[in-house]
């Protein structure tokens, strides 16, 4: 039973139901369900939200007929309703699934449901079951998530969320680390974290900025909506995590120009557009000098790939500008790149631009996603594309999100929706205006909307954990696309529907495949443009040195000096440049960007904006010895690889849909679905949460464990947090053996959970505990509530299988504290991994061995205290050494 579903039940009945007052109810009563009640509770808080505002006029009778269908499926339970309610839905189409199952005496009638089987798909009969799909066993948190988190975290989702924050936090001044981590699986943490520590959340005047780069301005105002609420108890805005956007007033900017400049503002959101073609470009650069900024961040980092060599060029450009804030911080830059899939050849691409070989560090988690089940369609007929995507509007669970390629598409399909009922309804697209996006997203987030129709400028990261469909009325143009799309449904681990309805045709310029090639191809310069433009750029460019040149953005293409200096001229020599680079005919080596004084406080007026190039002419440039029909040749010859390229990735998603619409009878030989998605990546797991293949077979959704592949090179040693008296007891032996006496078993050892927290309040940053010391949840939970008193200083916890598993984990060159298992066969495994690990990278590290004083290793053919060197001490002498000062409290 279900108290939420049996309150609202009874609401249904009341002769006025105070559909407000019941949400409110439902809000309160969320914070105490969990699990499959607290997913369930969302639809039920989605419909009263929407019957309110059907009374106000805000919904129409289609929103909420598609939820009262959703609810009853959700919750495997008919509805008893007024028969007012009923005669507002019982429209044509518009109480599509729902039927009459017994009329009572009181004129009220018991609703239930048709499944829907539509014969255009097969095995649909399961399609909307609400059931968890992603179950990664979580791991032990700390004092730093659980202040953060003000006590909502005890555990991270995963070890390999675990490890890619660790990498993050560890990070050595001059890296870059790359971190995949599926959709869904706090990505977002690896920024928060380290950033919120630095400030204590907002709470004291950190000293360093983090400029998080995100690939559209959703996202931005998405996280800047999200990120607040870690700090709460911020001295001011200013110490806040911002974004900076067109829609961002002159008093925030100003607030921001602050922040960077003087180190206050935590975090800064921003797409590479706003950081390359603004004034934050210098603002920037100067608090890297100043040593103001250290941390650079790029979301969605596998679009400098895909993005960055067509209509985004300035993803690419971003690597000279990081190149120059790691000069300008002497070093001390520090690089993440996020991102949920990323391919070998972009991973190689990423550290060709962003890494170097000795300081590029990767934690790869890549698995597909398990809780998506996918369904195809594909039709010659447009009107008939057209009408399966409607039919299907009316059955398909909220929240929705419909996929369409151009925006004009977007509108026609809020009018249809809107003259068919509903009202919960709106289109987010490229052509947006700025004023309108965040009024968007905060609906969508707060669920004043429950269908979305959208182009790829919606939804990428956006941290809507319960999207339940992704609907494509078109055809992606390429695999990663469509995965990366179906991948903003189901963030929360449950189930979650893909549905593509594609119109194909060669005969027809509307067909899908037609406007998805002319969408990617067109962002590809000509190369016979190309080569004026290089042309025109050359003439007015600044030789420096040798074969190094400044180029001028703003040039005009040879002969076309009565151009006018724009953003869209200034673009197609973007796209020149990057073109001649990755035809290895020029290496870009850093940007410029000068500004005059009318353009300083605005993004909208471009035409101030001086922006210079330097570039190094390479060898195979030289050898054309200025021959324009030989750099033709050159340039086209790329071009053409790369526009072949585009072709065959969007045959390949054809080929797909094609392949799996079809019955099952007819392709027999097709594989598992995630066959198809698995070919790009290394190291990645698979899962399928239903595709047509496993659906046929009878195949149960699965999912591989989330592989976890660590690679990390030399990390300096840090003593910065240990205590003095801790240091100068251990001295030069950098090992103190701290021996304890009593029964050998697991209560004896959790007896000494104050004593962890006061090493880590003495500076120790790493404890590595036996494994089943970490079985207990509630003891866990306990020390790190504990641990949280001790939130200034970085540490973590490690389970001892760390240390013992095959695939080698990152251990960090900091004090550490090394709790052995009590039995002796247990203790020894562990020490022979943990020697190696020793010799190997805690060489020089203060490390404080706590043992069983008669402790046996067979491997040492002797007891621990007599084979292993250190300084001995116990219990009693450990804690009389310890301080017991008074630590920054947060709780």
């Amino acid at each position: 039973m279900s108290t939420a579903f049996d309150q609202f039940q009874a609401l249904l009945l009341q002769p006025e139901p105070n559909y407000t007052s019941y949400t409110y109810e439902l809000n309160r009563l969320q914070k105490n369900l969990t699990g499959d009640e607290f997913v369930r509770s969302r639809v039920l808080l989605r419909l009263s939200l929407a019957l309110q505002d059907l009374i106000e006029g805000r919904a129409g009778v289609s929103d909420v007929a598609v939820l009262l269908y959703q609810t009853i499926n959700t919750y495997h339970r008919p509805l008893e309703i007024k028969q007012t309610l009923w005669q507002q839905l019982n429209k044509p189409r518009q109480a599509a699934g729902l039927r009459v199952r017994e009329e009572y005496p009181s004129g009220n009638l018991l609703i239930t449901t048709n499944p829907w089987q539509p014969h255009w798909l097969t095995d649909s009969i399961a399609l909307d079951r609400l059931e968890l799909r992603r179950s990664d066993p979580p791991v032990i948190g700390d004092g730093l998530l659980y202040a953060m988190s003000g006590g909502k975290f005890t555990t991270y989702q995963s070890e390999a969320q675990k490890a890619a924050v660790q990498a993050c936090f560890f990070a050595p001044p001059g890296s870059t680390t790359l971190v995949t981590l599926p959709t869904g699986s706090g990505k977002s943490l690896c920024t928060l974290l380290p950033a919120w520590h630095a400030y204590m959340g907002g709470r004291i005047k950190g000293n360093a900025t983090t400029l998080v780069i995100v690939p559209t301005v959703s996202l931005a105002m998405d996280q800047e909506r999200q990120a607040p609420r870690y700090f709460e108890g911020a001295l001011g805005t200013e110490y806040t995590p911002l974004s900076w956007t067109g829609v961002t007033d002159a008093d925030k900017r100003t607030l921001i120009r602050k922040g960077i400049t003087y180190g206050t503002l935590p975090i800064l959101y921003l797409s590479p557009e706003a950081l390359m073609n603004s004034e934050l470009y210098q603002i920037c650069l100067e608090a890297a000098r100043q040593g103001k900024l250290k941390r650079l961040v790029i979301d969605e980092a596998h679009l400098v790939q895909t993005w960055g060599a067509g209509f985004r060029t300035e993803f690419q450009f971003l690597s000279a500008y990081q190149k120059k804030l790691l000069e300008a911080s002497q070093g001390e830059l520090r690089t993440i790149l996020l991102s949920a899939t990323v391919s070998e050849d972009c991973k190689q691409l990423l550290q060709k631009l962003f890494g170097s070989d000795d300081k590029f560090y990767k934690v790869e988690a890549n698995r597909l996603r398990p809780e998506i089940s996918y369904w195809f369609y594909s039709t010659r007929d447009l009107k008939e594309r057209e009408e399966r995507v409607m039919e299907a509007l009316y059955y398909l669970p909220r929240p929705l999100i419909l996929y369409v390629t151009v925006p004009e598409h977007a509108k026609d399909w809020v009018s249809l929706l809107r003259q068919r009922g509903f009202k919960r309804v709106d289109a987010f697209t490229g052509q947006t205006p700025n004023k309108d996006r965040l009024r968007l997203i905060q609906d969508w987030s707060t669920n004043k909307i429950d269908l979305m129709v959208a182009t790829s400028a919606f939804g990428l990261g956006v941290d809507k954990g319960e999207v339940r469909t992704i609907l494509h009325s078109c055809l992606p143009e390429n695999v990663d696309r469509f995965y990366q799309e179906v991948g903003r449904a189901g963030r929360d681990g449950y189930n979650a529907i893909s549905l593509i309805c594609t119109f194909l045709s060669y005969d027809s310029d509307n067909s899908d495949n037609k406007i998805a090639f002319s969408a990617v191809s067109t962002v590809r310069i000509r190369a016979e443009n190309a080569v004026n433009r290089w042309k025109g750029m050359r003439a007015s460019a600044k030789q420096l040195q040798g074969d190094s040149w400044w180029i001028d953005l703003n040039a005009r293409p040879y002969l076309k000096e009565d151009l006018s200096i724009s953003e869209r001229n200034r673009d197609w020599n973007d796209h020149t440049i990057l073109l001649m680079q990755r035809a290895n005919l020029i290496q870009l080596i850093e940007t410029r960007v000068e500004e005059s004084e009318s353009t300083s406080s605005s993004l909208s007026d471009e035409e101030g904006i001086k922006i210079w190039f330097k570039v190094q002419l390479l060898p195979n440039y030289l050898a054309l010895n200025n021959d324009d029909a030989l750099l033709l040749q050159a340039i086209e010859e790329t071009r053409k690889k790369e526009v072949e390229e585009v072709k065959q990735a969007l045959q390949s998603m054809s080929n797909i849909v094609e392949r799996y619409s079809k019955p099952n009878s007819k392709t027999s030989n097709r594989p598992c679905l995630a066959e198809e998605f698995v070919k790009p990546y290394d190291y990645c797991g698979k899962a399928c949460g239903g595709c047509p293949t496993c659906r046929h077979l009878q195949q149960v959704p699965y999912s591989d464990p989330l592989p976890l592949q660590v690679t990390f090179g030399t990390i300096p040693t840090s003593l910065d947090y240990l205590k003095e008296e801790i240091a100068q007891r251990i001295k030069y032996r950098k090992s103190l053996i701290v021996s304890w006496e009593g029964s050998r078993e697991l209560k004896t050892l959790k007896a000494f959970k104050l004593l962890l927290v006061e090493l880590i309040g003495a500076g120790f940053q790493q404890l590595i505990l036996p494994a089943p010391l970490l079985e207990d949840e509630t003891w866990n939970s306990d020390l790190v509530e504990k641990l949280a008193s001790h939130a200034t200083i970085p540490h973590f916890i490690f389970s001892s299988e760390w240390i013992t598993a095959r695939e080698k984990r990152p251990i960090y060159a900091v004090p550490t504290v090394v709790v052995y298992p009590w039995d002796d066969y247990d203790a020894d495994q562990f020490h022979q991994a943990f020697r190696q690990c020793k010799v190997d990278r805690l060489k020089d590290v203060p490390l404080l061995s706590f043992v069983p004083r008669t402790l046996y290793l067979e491997s040492e053919h002797g007891q621990f205290l007599e084979r292993i060197e250190g300084l001995s001490e116990s219990v009693t002498t450990l804690k009389n050494l310890l301080s017991t000062s008074q630590e920054l409290e947060f709780f």
